[in-house]
C-alpha cells in the first residue's frame, strides 16, 4: 500500500508540475536543471526523465525500508502541496 501511495504522489507531482509549466511556461518550473531540460527538449523529455528518476528513487527507498519510503512520501506530499499552492496563486492573478 505504501508503495502505491509513493507512486501516486510522484505521478501527482508530475501532473501538477506539467500544469504549472503549461500555465507559466518553462519558467514555471523552479528547478533550473528541469527548466533547462524542458526548454531544450520539451515536456515529453522532461516527463520521461522525471518518471525515470522517480522510479529509481521509489525502488531505492523501498529497498531501504518502510521508514525511507514514508520519508519519500512525506517529501512528495509537501512538494505536491507547494505545486497546488503555486497553481492556485497563478490562477488568481
Amino acid at each position: 500500500m505504501l508503495l502505491l501511495i509513493a507512486v501516486i504522489l510522484a505521478l501527482a507531482d508530475l501532473i501538477t508540475t506539467l500544469i504549472g509549466v503549461r500555465l507559466a511556461g518553462a519558467d514555471g518550473e523552479s528547478n533550473p536543471l528541469w527548466r533547462r531540460l524542458i526548454a531544450k527538449h520539451g515536456v515529453a523529455a522532461f516527463s520521461v526523465a522525471y518518471l525515470g528518476l522517480a522510479g529509481v528513487l521509489i525502488f531505492v527507498f523501498a529497498k531501504i525500508g518502510p521508514e525511507a519510503l514514508w520519508g519519500y512520501a512525506a517529501c512528495m506530499t509537501f512538494v505536491l502541496a507547494n505545486n497546488l499552492y503555486a497553481i492556485v496563486r497563478f490562477l488568481r492573478r
